[in-house]
């Protein structure tokens, strides 16, 4: 009784402060999202709503995959598209509609490119739809971001109306607290005392007050990355891309869960590049040195940066270019306000295509992390498919590319400047073995093969050259 009055009185002394956050416009952007949330949500009732007027024509689909799809600002909308784009068996797509223009636009590329095999359906649809098909498998491509958390309540949806038997998880990110909370509506605290039971773990209760990214510290610290929250929803089989994810997810089990759980790997594709090599602007001598995706301590653009700095003043000719979203913020707070900055090229590309012109600028690439909770990369394949020689840390899933990249270990700024002075050489034919074997065609065949519906080999797409051609 005394800790429920404690916990109460702790979350009415918050309430004077939440409403002065949201009163001054601290909150502004979750109204905005909020908004966001809803409008998208009504388009998406309203396609499926006309859709279920139109009689289906043709052979039904056997696959279904959930996800999301552009514009989505995540790297899983953009892998998403790009495989379903190229898969070889007619597919029943679902995805939550933000913007009906881009909606309609995604649906046209499918149909495109795979002469109407794939067809999208916004996500209001998917329950009608799975018992007139009955799909033999419920793929739910699942990431941890904003983004996903429809994807979580249509998988929890399904699975309680006894479809566990047919629901695959692709889970790109195995710590999953945040989609997960967000998929169950739940505040920090309720949600830490959920995850308090799955796992017998009542101290997580210590931290009831918290801010959402405090509870999913909390939880990470106790060791508790959220898996069992997809095993409690139903899931027992997932889809990871490296061993080191299938490690997590086995590992975050009770012995029992992990019994009659099933986890496969498929490893992330390497994509055919979007760009050529005459698209890539002629080097003068100076050492450019990239790093790729969303700067951050975590990642090591820190590091990087010092190290650039650092062969600079030992007099190398050098350059860093960072791309990535919030990139110059990043930067600011990094470098002194009138320091130089002529040897640093910040970018925040927008797109793919973008984000690989800016690759084809640079000789060597790093990209470092800190930690690694299962994560997998998709720079690091395409900096391979254009033949750019990458350095990363041989952690986690970033220890599985093998000879295909070359290894830092550490953080040390003046080690690092150290290797990029001898400009360390990587065996090209292992990055070409590398792409070769884990092409778009491979990785598609697999992944039927995985699901039961496609036993067939995995055929091997063939690339002669290390950087993109003309």
């Amino acid at each position: 009784m005394l800790n429920r009055l404690q916990r109460l009185v702790r979350r009415l002394r918050a309430l004077p402060v939440q409403a002065y956050y949201t009163l001054s416009g601290w909150r502004f952007s979750d109204l905005k999202s909020y908004v966001d949330q809803a409008i998208g949500s009504e388009a998406d009732s309203t396609l499926a709503l006309l859709e279920s007027r139109d009689p289906d024509t043709g052979r039904p689909a056997r696959l279904a995959v959930i996800t999301c799809l552009p514009p989505d600002a995540t790297g899983i909308a953009n892998f998403a598209l790009k495989q379903l784009s190229e898969i070889d068996m007619a597919v029943d797509v679902f995805s939550q509609v933000r913007d009906v223009a881009h909606f309609l636009r995604v649906r046209a590329v499918l149909a495109a490119h795979t002469g109407g095999r794939v067809r999208l359906h916004p996500m209001a649809s998917l329950l009608a739809r799975d018992v007139n098909s009955r799909y033999e498998r419920l793929v739910f491509m699942l990431g941890n971001s904003s983004h996903n958390f429809e994807v979580y309540r249509s998988m929890e949806t399904l699975a309680g109306l006894g479809a566990g038997d047919r629901i695959v998880c692709h889970l790109h990110d195995p710590c999953c607290h945040n989609v997960v909370q967000l998929g169950k509506g739940l505040e920090p605290g309720p949600y830490l005392a959920y995850l308090g039971r799955l796992y017998d773990n009542p101290e997580l209760l210590a931290n009831f007050g918290s801010e959402n990214w405090q509870a999913h510290k909390a939880a990470v610290d106790a060791g508790i990355l959220g898996i069992r929250t997809l095993f409690d929803v139903g899931v027992r089989h997932f889809i990871v891309n490296s061993a080191a994810a299938a490690g997590i997810v086995r590992e975050d089990l009770s012995p029992a869960e992990a019994n009659e759980t099933r986890v496969d790997v498929l490893y992330h594709p390497v994509f055919e590049p979007e760009v050529s090599r005459s698209q890539g602007e002629p080097h003068d001598g100076t050492l450019i040195v990239g790093s790729f995706g969303a700067p951050s301590v975590s990642k090591g653009t820190n590091v990087v940066l010092a190290a650039v700095r650092e062969l600079r003043r030992r007099g190398v000719k050098a350059k860093l270019i960072i791309a990535g979203f919030d990139a110059n913020y990043f930067a600011d707070g990094e470098l002194a306000t009138p320091e130089d900055r002529s040897w640093l090229e910040l970018a925040e590309p927008t797109t793919e295509r973008e984000l690989q012109l800016d690759m084809l600028k640079c000789d060597i690439a790093v990209q470092l992390r800190r930690s690694n909770l299962g994560e997998s990369s998709g720079v690091v394949p395409s900096l391979l498919a254009l033949g750019i020689r990458t350095i990363v840390s041989p952690i986690g899933a970033f220890a599985e590319y093998g000879e295909a990249v070359g290894t830092f270990d550490g953080y040390d700024p003046i080690a690092l400047a150290d290797m990029l002075e001898r400009q360390p050489q990587i065996d090209e034919l292992a990055m070409q073995r590398y792409a070769r074997e884990h092409s778009l065609t491979a990785f598609n065949a697999r992944f039927l093969s995985m699901l039961g519906l496609e036993p067939a080999p995995a055929p091997v797409a063939q690339i002669t050259s290390l950087r993109a051609q003309p």
